[in-house]
């Protein structure tokens, strides 16, 4: 069903694919804070996938560190486009929330059961939701 691929894909292309805006794909090497309270990569984790809509602001030295480079302030929600320090894109929706400003440095987490892991293929591992 599309509930049952949204929330369990397969793989990236299926991840990236069904969502808007799409699955944020995170390298595991690019991860200087923790995506989530608990979180350990798999051992063949390449990457870890985390849904825009997912993400939650949290305090500083919190998190993923993500300097927002652009916002979209869409009444209920606020589009974050920012990057990590190695420049990975990040987009996040978060919901009642003032449109950061452009430079600010956001700290976002998310919950366990919202982080998928992908193997370096693409493939989901066993720890998606």
């Amino acid at each position: 069903t599309p509930q049952a691929l949204y929330e369990r894909p397969a793989n990236t292309f299926v991840a990236g694919f069904i969502g808007s805006p799409r699955m944020n794909f995170i390298p595991v090497n690019s991860l200087s804070g923790q995506a989530a309270d608990g979180f350990s990569p798999q051992t063949q984790a390449h990457d870890i996938g985390i849904r825009p809509e997912h993400f939650l602001l949290c305090e500083a030295n919190d998190g993923l560190a993500v300097t927002v480079k652009n916002t979209e302030y869409m009444g209920s929600q606020t589009l974050v486009q920012g990057v990590l320090a190695d420049g990975t894109k990040i987009e996040a929706l978060l919901q009642d929330t003032a449109p950061p400003a452009v430079h600010q440095i956001l700290h976002l987490k998310t919950t366990l059961a919202h982080i998928h892991s992908f193997d370096a293929q693409g493939l989901a591992l066993g720890n998606t939701p």
